[in-house]
């Protein structure tokens, strides 16, 4: 006697397995589109915290010298959600000559994006910016 159709254990089976894969397959759709917003937002931290570095480079010796650990802050819109904290880990005066060594963490929604590390050095004697 030849066989037509499916039994119900095949139809179990067939179904389970398509649903596995549908199931992986959504999985991995969702991690990529998760990637992506991780990406861009390394790249506007990155963009953010070299804007701070800008900000500090600015700054003469007295101003350098001055600033208190942590300075924290926010953005302006669009980028509301992330926020800065920056720490002076170190500073010494040699030869005329002040360095101070700043971290810069920027985060989005308080998850930590990026750190960068900045060495600014001054000249003591007139408080010129010298290099970063």
């Amino acid at each position: 006697m030849k066989r037509r159709g499916l039994t119900l254990i095949e139809m179990a089976i067939s179904i389970a397995l398509i649903s596995i894969v549908v199931i992986w397959s959504l999985n991995i759709l969702t991690n990529l589109g998760k990637g992506s917003s991780t990406s861009s937002d390394i790249v506007i931290g990155t963009t953010l915290a070299s804007q701070k570095i800008e900000e500090l480079k600015g700054y003469n010796y007295q101003e350098l010298s001055s600033l208190q650990t942590p300075l924290t802050g926010t953005f302006p819109s669009p980028y509301d959600a992330f926020t800065y904290r920056i720490d002076f880990t170190s500073s010494s005066t040699s030869n005329g000559y002040y360095i101070r060594r700043g971290t810069i963490s920027i985060f989005k929604n308080g998850n930590l994006i990026i750190k960068m590390d900045a060495n600014f050095v001054r000249r003591v004697s007139d408080g010129a910016n010298i290099g970063l």
